[in-house]
């Protein structure tokens, strides 16, 4: 990107698919495919407003960042345009948009702010921090930075496909059919995390652990690799081919012990083969 913005180019930049679902809220999306992107472009426009203090673009760049609604008692609030829905994300985010400040300050001010498990978040924090000094060491005056600002809000783009949870998982499948292939486990987790508020997540997360422990044990064997396999296309189907409006609603607790129990059965039923191998 950078070459075809010193070149003066002004061709499209295409950096691929987001897959995203409608939420009942209206013009609300849970993103399918697409997530590390969109947070990587999120905090890059986070940087841009910084850098951009008292010039016309950073009200701009605001509008992509955040936007103000009338809720039903006719206050006005601010809703970020995303909101990761991963632990404590979402409150890491929320505080480094309020911060708006070089990485430095962000770091500590998030640290001072008591938000729990941050550690697993430090990511978030030096990706911004990276982003930060990418502008900083490559469009160091205003001029430059204003011509960035000119090719990512008119020359980068990506496609949005929007269709209804179990269709767009399908979509999922088959568009990384392309490059590495994909983990039906990967895409059971994704449905999951849609279906449970934030205040579960770490609740999921943990449960989730406990599910996939077991089977990753003695995974290098090649005879495991394929039991594992066949056991994560059962779970990818089993979901879709019971009643999924009743099953996607049961609780996460129910769901995580009938999977646990699949997935000890099967350890079982591996380490028992490789038991009779070995004799």
């Amino acid at each position: 990107m950078d070459e075809q913005i010193n070149a003066g180019m002004t061709r499209e930049y295409f950096i691929g698919t987001v897959l995203v679902s409608p939420t009942d809220q209206k013009n609300h999306y849970e993103v399918i495919d697409g997530q590390q992107r969109l947070t990587t472009f999120f905090l890059l426009l986070c940087a841009l407003k910084h850098l951009f203090q008292g010039e016309p673009q950073q009200q701009a760049v605001s509008g992509l960042i955040s936007t103000s609604y009338t809720d039903n008692d006719g206050e006005t609030r601010i809703s970020l345009k995303l909101e990761p829905r991963y632990e404590n994300a979402g409150e890491v985010i929320t505080k480094l948009v309020e911060l708006d400040a070089d990485p430095q300050i962000v770091r500590v001010g998030i640290q001072s702010s008591s938000i729990a498990s941050f550690g697993s978040l430090e990511n978030l924090v030096n990706a911004y921090g990276t982003l930060y000094r990418y502008l900083k060491d490559n469009y160091d005056s205003p001029a430059k930075l204003k011509k960035y600002w000119g090719y990512l809000a008119n020359d980068v783009v990506f496609i949005q496909i929007s269709t209804d949870v179990s269709s767009a998982l399908k979509i999922f499948e088959t568009i990384n059919e392309r490059g590495v292939g994909l983990n039906p486990m990967d895409l059971l987790k994704n449905l999951l995390f849609t279906q449970v508020g934030q205040a579960q997540f770490t609740q999921l997360k943990d449960e989730w652990k406990k599910i996939t422990k077991p089977l990753e044990k003695g995974k290098e064997k090649p005879l495991f690799d394929h039991f594992v396999m066949q056991l994560e296309n059962f779970l990818f189907y089993y979901i879709f081919t019971k009643t999924p409006t009743r099953d996607l609603e049961r609780s996460f607790s129910q769901w995580a012990n009938e999977l646990r129990a699949i997935a000890d059965a099967a350890e079982c039923r591996c380490h028992n083969q490789w038991q009779g191998i070995d004799s």
